[in-house]
């Protein structure tokens, strides 16, 4: 890849507004990721027990699987 083509792949990130939406997005990602670990950590804390957290992260995954599309919904 040519450096003329890298950076035309980034221009977008030289506009002000696009570049702050976008470390949102990634702060955002990053604090689902760590709220999503975190989880699994106080289960086992809680109860030492494997199916603990297995259970936790169950019930997350099915409430994000059924919530996600139903919010797109609302939201359209």
């Amino acid at each position: 890849m040519s450096r003329t083509s890298l950076r035309e792949s980034f221009i977008s990130l030289s506009l002000p507004d696009y570049r702050r939406l976008w470390w949102a997005g990634t702060f955002s990602f990053m604090a689902v990721q760590m709220q999503f670990l975190l989880r699994g950590i106080l289960a086992w804390e809680l109860t030492e027990r494997d199916g603990a957290i297995g259970l936790v992260y169950l019930v997350f995954g099915g409430t994000m699987l059924i919530a996600t599309p139903l919010g797109g919904v609302v939201a359209d």
